[in-house]
Formats: C-alpha cells, sequence, structure tokens
C-alpha cells in the first residue's frame, strides 16, 4: 500500500523496525531538498517591486524561508518562474532569492544549491494575452525587454552561472540533471523533446550508484508517468524512455498545476516521478480526463464548446492553490512532505518512499496505489440541501434551476475525496449525472469543510416523475463512497 508517514511510523511496511527518531530528526539525513514548480512571478514593472508587486511574489518568499528554516541543502524550481516571460520578472525572482539565501546560503553559511529550470512562461509568456503588445507598443523595446532571445545574457547576469539548455550539478554527492524549456510553440505541447536531455539522463544513470537516486528536473510531465496517457502537459516520450533505463532515477517536473493531495502527483514504474503541482495557482482534478462532464471545468476537444456553454456553474479558477515540497533522503527511503503555503500547513501525510525502489515494491505504483486507497465517506451527520433558483449557463442564458449543496466528505479515516458525482435517480434508474470538483481538495483537510454546489437546469431533468439528488463522493483512484440522498423532489 502508499506508505505515508503515519504507516511508516505504525510499523505497515517493511522498515518498521527502523527508529521512529529518524523521521524526526537529521539522524540519518543524505539530502534535503526545497521543491517548487510555477511560481509565476509577474508584475507590471519594477514599481509594483516595494509592494512585493504581487501577492505570489510574498507566497515565494514565504515558501523559501519555509524551505530555509529546514535547512535544505538545494531548491528545485521546475520551470515557469517569470509569469510573461519578462526580464525584470525573472529579475524579481533573484531579488526574492536574495532576501532569503543571501549569498546562496544558509544562515549557518552552508551553501544552498538552485538546481532551476525553465518553462514555457519564461520562454514565451510575453504572447500569453498579449501582454507584450499590450505593454510594449513598439516591437524593438519588447525584444529588449523578454527573457526569449535574451535567456544566456540574462541568466547569466541574473543568476552569476553559466546558462546551458541541459545542465548537470552535484549536491553532497547526488546528481542532478536539469533541461530548460527552448524553443516549444505552444501549438507543440505534448510533442516537446529536450534536445541533448535523454543523453545526459544516460550518463548520470551509468556514473551513479545504483543504491541512490539521481534526479532529473523538467517543466512538463515526462510522458505516460503521472496522470497517465491523458494528463495534461506531457513530453513526446524521449526522458520517459531514457529515465526508464534506472529504477533509481526520480523525476521531478510541474507545467500540469494538479494538485499535490492528489495520490498521481506521485508515481512509480520503471523510475519514480513527482508532478509539483503550483506556487501560484491551481487546476481542476485531471479535467481532461472527463472532458464533457465536469460542471466546474473547461471542457476540451470535439463538442466542447456545447458542452462548456451548457454548464450551470462557472469554471473554478483554484487560485487558491500554493503548494510545494519538502524532499528528504535517507539511505533506505524518500520522504516528501506536502505544504500549503497559503495557510502554511501540511497538505495531508508525508510519502515515504521506500528505496532502493526495485527493492522494495514500488508502492506508488498506480495499481498499486488504487487497490491501496481507501473508500472517501461523508460523515454521518451530511445532508443534501436543495434549493429552487433560477440561474445562468456559461452561455447567459436564464434558467429555472434547483442548486444542490453539500458538505466535503470529510471522514477521518477515509481518503480525500477529490471529486463528487451528483445524479437525478429514480428507482434506481440515472436521469441526469454530473461531476463537481470538492471544494477544498487541494488545501489542508481541516480547510475541506466547505460546501461544494452543484446545479442542474429543470429541463435537465425528468418531468413529472419524483426523484431524489444521490451524491457520492469519489477519490483520487476512482473509489468512490456511499452516497448521500436528498429529499423526494418533483419538477
Amino acid at each position: 500500500m502508499p506508505v505515508t508517514r503515519r504507516s511508516f511510523l505504525t510499523g505497515a511496511t517493511a522498515f518498521a523496525a527502523a527508529p521512529s527518531v529518524l523521521a524526526h530528526s537529521d539522524v540519518g539525513v543524505r539530502l534535503r531538498l526545497g521543491v517548487l514548480s510555477d511560481i509565476h512571478v509577474g508584475c507590471a514593472g519594477w514599481e509594483q517591486w516595494h509592494e512585493f508587486m504581487s501577492y505570489n511574489v510574498h507566497t515565494l518568499v514565504r515558501a523559501l524561508r519555509h524551505f530555509r528554516d529546514a535547512g535544505v541543502d538545494g531548491v528545485v524550481i521546475a520551470g515557469d518562474l517569470a509569469d510573461y516571460g519578462m526580464i525584470y520578472e525573472m529579475e524579481a525572482v533573484a531579488e526574492a532569492w536574495r532576501h532569503v539565501f543571501p549569498g546562496d546560503r544558509l544562515p549557518d553559511g552552508r551553501r544552498v544549491e538552485r538546481l532551476f529550470v525553465t518553462g514555457n512562461h519564461d520562454w514565451e509568456g510575453f504572447l500569453y494575452r498579449d501582454f507584450g503588445k499590450r505593454h510594449y507598443p513598439d516591437s524593438a523595446a519588447l525584444a529588449k525587454a523578454v527573457l526569449q532571445g535574451n535567456m544566456k545574457e540574462s541568466w547569466e547576469r541574473i543568476w552569476g552561472e553559466p546558462y546551458q539548455p541541459v545542465w548537470t550539478k552535484s549536491v553532497k554527492g547526488y546528481t542532478f540533471v536539469g533541461a530548460h524549456w527552448e524553443g516549444f510553440p505552444y501549438t507543440e505541447y505534448g510533442n516537446i523533446s529536450f534536445a541533448g536531455a535523454p543523453e545526459a539522463i544516460l550518463a548520470a544513470g551509468a556514473a551513479a550508484d545504483p543504491e541512490k537516486p539521481f534526479f532529473y528536473i523538467q517543466h512538463p510531465l515526462p510522458k505516460d508517468t503521472n496522470y497517465g496517457p491523458n494528463g495534461w502537459g506531457h513530453d513526446r516520450g524521449d526522458t520517459t524512455a531514457a529515465l526508464s533505463k534506472f529504477p533509481n532515477a526520480f523525476a521531478i517536473s510541474g507545467h500540469s498545476h494538479y494538485s499535490l493531495t492528489d495520490g498521481n502527483s506521485l508515481w512509480q514504474g520503471a523510475f519514480t516521478s513527482l508532478s509539483m503541482s503550483s506556487l501560484r495557482y491551481g487546476s481542476a482534478f485531471i479535467e481532461d480526463l472527463h472532458p464533457d462532464a465536469f460542471e466546474d471545468t473547461k471542457s476540451y476537444g470535439p463538442g466542447a464548446a456545447a458542452a462548456n456553454a451548457r454548464k450551470m456553474l462557472p469554471r473554478s479558477s483554484f487560485i487558491d492553490a500554493r503548494q510545494g515540497s519538502l524532499l528528504t533522503v535517507f539511505d533506505d527511503r524518500i520522504e516528501i512532505t506536502r505544504h500549503d503555503f497559503l495557510s502554511d500547513e501540511p497538505l495531508a501525510d508525508d510519502w515515504i518512499v521506500p528505496w532502493s525502489p526495485a527493492e522494495k515494491g514500488k508502492p506508488f505504483m498506480p495499481s498499486r496505489q488504487r487497490a491501496a486507497e481507501k473508500r472517501p465517506m461523508f460523515d454521518a451527520t451530511a445532508t443534501v440541501e436543495v434549493d429552487r433558483c433560477r440561474r445562468q449557463n456559461r452561455a447567459g442564458e436564464s434558467k429555472d434551476a434547483f442548486a444542490v449543496n453539500f458538505p466535503s466528505a470529510t471522514a477521518k479515516t477515509a481518503s480525500r475525496a477529490m471529486y463528487f458525482e451528483v445524479a437525478a435517480v429514480a428507482d434506481g434508474k440515472t436521469f441526469k449525472m454530473k461531476r463537481v470538483s470538492a471544494k477544498g481538495f487541494n488545501r489542508a483537510r481541516r480547510r475541506q469543510s466547505l460546501c461544494t454546489e452543484c446545479v442542474f437546469a429543470l429541463d435537465e431533468l425528468p418531468q413529472a416523475v419524483p426523484f431524489r439528488f444521490s451524491v457520492t463522493p469519489v477519490a483520487a483512484f476512482g473509489s468512490r463512497g456511499d452516497p448521500i440522498l436528498s429529499e423526494v423532489i418533483k419538477v
């Protein structure tokens, strides 16, 4: 079963006999890393720096201080440092870094290694929402202000280190390979290949001690790892092929913005892959996997425009997801904490990855996580409230409707509910079913006790047939809890 700090310390794994003090002290710690992605530092100009430009910079400073206080040996940022790909945004990231780690040092003088790679926003963010044209009508001025075309000079000036599209670094005897995003236009997402990265992975893997992890960092997901083939924002698969030759390879990526509360964010197969969510804003629960069903997300693909127009809820922003991790390497395991930097508290139990995974059964393989997943459950007092109302769909049409409200499924011994299936049912028949993301699914667990709403237009419901609304909680790997039912309703 997937191993958490709780099960690790209570004897549910092969390491139960290990002294529990290892999980609470520096005894046995070989390497400690702060891990972030998609920090998206954005501002309209330097004049905003004195106000930290925007709340995302406050959050970045908070995250870096958290890592500083933990005594990290290095900090990973897996891409999208600058929101709109502007040079002054990268300078703002560096200013925040030096505020917390002056001279790249901890307060006790130990060095903190920067393990940063760029992402699509660093490369072409000025194209999004026509940001560049709006702020720099003069094309020559824009060309001087953006990172694209100036990346090498800007990186070396700002960070004081050589810029290499693919780099290799060593931290306390552990090898890191990083690949910057370079020249991949938005239209080629899903077909991205990092020139030189597979070769660097093969070289690092061949040289690494097979009993120790080595790390690879890029912005998009390695293909066919976290979230499966439908996960948004994967590469072409070249890096997956190279990494698959080494059971001790540990990949770190970002780009998807999916929540660290989702067990799919940690994946094991031929190697291990951690998808790092976002420090700026989150994404829905794998909305691409249910393109026509999530009432509060955006559908994609054929028929998407019509599907989106019919939806009776606006698209959720998930802007309250500001997440990161602390990764601690021991000889026999890697501990991964998941942290909510909005409320500054743990998101969930720590993940404990037994090491080396080739010998310890790989508990984070999707099939094993699915088999071990407990059913999400409502508390015994949970009820479904239904109100007659008038609402607009996303096309702007005003309709008579029912608003269905219910609490989060927060039974303490159960898995976290990631979304709900809300259905109009009668006599064992389902007339209409919608999926909606669970409010608070991306926050610390005690903040999940929020009300979730799903809205049905009357013309979507059975006419002249008494029915109930059934609400079923669903966890990350598909396990379903017992539904709760509304009172009988008749249109």
